[in-house]
Order: C-alpha cells, then structure tokens, then sequence
C-alpha cells in the first residue's frame, strides 16, 4: 500500500503509479522489531532498569547502605553520569544526555518507568518510532540544560517524559473531538499534579518545565504519523540513528571517564591534607623549647596530619612515591619531639636538615600537582 494515497501497488514498486510519489521500502532487517508501536517504549525502560542494576552492583561492592532502595551515593552517581555541575562547566557534555537514564532511587525509577510506560506507546504510535525517539532525547536534553543553567544537580527521565505529556495534549489539542479534548485535559492534569508535587517536594520544576514546554514545541512543529514517503522515511530514520548513536557515544564517553571525578576529587582533598601536613611540619620546626610549647602535642598534629595524607586513595605512582616520603618524613620528625622530654637538641638539632627535607618533598608535590591538573580539569589555588 502506498503510504502517500493508500492506493494497492506492486510490492517492488518504489514509485507508486497512482501518484507519482515515492513509496516507503521495506525495512532493514536491523530495525524490523522497531514497528512495534511500543518497541523503543521498552528500550529506553529497559536501559534504565539495567543502568540503575549496574549502580546497585557498584554502590553493595562499596559498601553503600541499602543501595537498591535508597539509590546510589553521590559518588557512584556521578561515575555513571549523573548531571554533575562542575563536570559539564568543564566540557563534559555527555552529562545533558546520561541523566535521562539514571535515577536516584528506587521510587524514582518506578514512578518515572510507569508514566513512561503509559505515555510511550501512544506518541509511538501517534507519531511512529523514529519520531518518539527523537522528542523523548530532544525534550530531555533541553530539560537537563535547563537544569544546568539553573545550577540544578541531579538526574532522572522526568524532563523527557514531561516533553511527552506536552507533545500528547498539543497532539489532543489538535486532532480535537472527544478524544482530543479528553486527551489534552488528562494530560495537563497529570502535568499539573506533577508541577505542585514538584514544588512541594523540591523536585526539578526547572527540568519539567523546560521538557514539557520542548514537548509541546514538538507537537506543533511535527506531524502526527509515520513518513509519507521514501525520501522523509529516510529522513526520519537518520535522526533517530543519530540520536541513538548520541546515546551509545554518551555512555562510552562515561565508561572511558569512569571513576576520573572520585579521582579528581581525591586530588582536592590531598592537596588540602597536604597543607595541614606542611603547616604542622613548619609549627615544628620553630620550636626550640619548653617555652614554644609541648613537643608531644606538636607530634601528634604532625602524626594525625600524616595519617589523614596517607588515608587518601591511590592516584597514580607518583603521587604514592611523594606522599610515602612525606609521610616518612613526618615519622621521623614525630620521633625527634617525643624524645624532646630527655633531650631538646634531638628535636633541635635535625631540625634544619628535616625542613630542608620537607621543602624538597614539597617541591616534588608541587611538580606532580602541576602536571596533573589538566588531567582532572583541576586549576590550582594559591595558599590552599
């Protein structure tokens, strides 16, 4: 049947000889299981279900308290792409597209998965597959920017599934009728619930908003049904391999990041135990007798600022080869005050000779520092 007047040709045919208008081939192998009217519904259900396992999986192994209830913490969250602030400031840009995927709780992922599940179908249907997937991506990138503008962290599919409430009731609004106006009045019924619950609860209103109102951009922009010809057959389902590569490149850009802002983060709080070590070390260093205070509780500052250095997780070799110098360092300069009690100049006399020490292992810090921060997209703060 020509998908242009509906008239009966020849299955061979490409150019119906009714109309003159190019009919839609058959299609690839690869995507026949996408007519279903619900097949990318399930998909995108189905990616979040696994995603949210994966986190799961990865929150038990860290210990993480009752993850598959509570969710992932904050950490793993940002592992697997969640919509980290100072990661997008800094080029991450995967970070628009991996929330739409990722939920922080087990309520979440339910409520989100149940309201997808009963809009899916019918904008699957209404519009065809390629369509769906290219408003569910294009509401929920748009909502996830919105957020960010707004300095909003977080994840969830929300903004995408508001974007299709918002293509539903512009689509009821259209077709008009019983149906149509029964349509458009449950959808923005069920959008104003979710806006007050929003505001009671301190959801992404921002995230909402934005996707509700792409969605209905959609709905006046885009006609309902599958493409009429070849040529828009084409058309469509370029786009929605495109956005289905975006999605793909997204996560294997998280998966080739994976674990690079815990790292970053550990960068930040070694540098800043670094300092507490290297204030204490100097506190040291000018004592020169019972009056400049008590040599144990100066050892103990330098112990318990050693122990905080050498708690941080592995980095990298080098990092590990500077901080165990450190830390050896600080063993020896603990030892020299404890014996301070029976004799002054054993904390007195190696004194130049250990701060000597400590500036060249401070220097050998400073170097690793400098050559890491680009790395981690770090920048370097004076005096901290």
């Amino acid at each position: 049947m020509c998908q242009a007047c509906r008239g009966l040709i020849a299955a061979s045919e490409r150019t119906c000889p009714l109309c003159g208008r190019d009919s839609v081939p058959d299609a690839p192998v690869a995507v026949k299981g996408a007519q279903s009217t619900r097949f990318f519904t399930l998909l995108f259900i189905g990616i979040n279900v696994a995603i949210y396992v994966l986190m799961v999986v990865v929150s038990m192994n860290a210990g993480a308290p009752d993850p598959l209830m509570n969710g992932a913490p904050p950490a793993v969250l940002v592992d697997f792409g969640e919509r980290f602030l100072p990661a997008i400031a800094n080029g991450e840009w995967w970070r628009l597209i991996t929330p739409m995927f990722i939920h922080l709780g087990l309520m979440h992922l339910f409520f989100n998965s149940t309201a997808l599940y009963q809009i899916g179908p019918m904008i699957e249907e209404s519009y065809g597959s390629q369509k769906f997937v290219f408003v569910y991506i294009l509401t929920g990138l748009i909502g996830n920017i919105g957020s960010f503008v707004f300095h909003i962290q977080g994840a969830g599919a929300s903004g995408a599934i508001y974007g299709l409430i918002g293509i539903a009731a512009v689509y009821g609004y259209k077709v008009g009728g019983t149906f149509g106006r029964g349509l458009m009045r449950q959808m923005l019924i069920w959008a104003g619930i979710g806006m007050v619950l929003s505001l009671i609860f301190h959801w992404d209103i921002v995230n909402h908003a934005f996707g509700m109102a792409t969605g209905a951009l959609a709905g006046y922009v885009l006609y309902p049904g599958a493409p009429a010809g070849a040529r828009a057959a084409l058309r469509w389902n370029i786009v929605a391999i495109a956005c289905s590569a975006l999605i793909a490149v997204s996560f294997g850009m998280v998966a080739i990041n994976y674990g690079k802002q815990a790292k970053a983060q550990d960068i930040v709080m070694l540098d800043r135990r670094v300092r507490v070590l290297q204030q204490s070390l100097a506190n040291s260093f000018d004592w020169q007798g019972s009056t400049d205070g008590d040599p144990h509780k100066l050892a103990n500052d330098i112990r318990s600022a050693a122990d905080d250095v050498n708690r941080i997780p592995h980095i990298d070799k080098r990092s590990d080869d500077v901080k165990r110098s450190m830390v050896d360092l600080a063993a020896e300069r603990v030892g020299a005050l404890e014996a301070a009690d029976k004799d002054p100049k054993a904390a007195t006399g190696p004194a130049m000779a250990e701060m000597r020490a400590a500036s060249d292992q401070l220097r050998q810090y400073e170097s690793w520092v400098d050559s890491i921060l680009k790395d981690y997209n770090l920048e370097k703060t004076e005096g901290k």
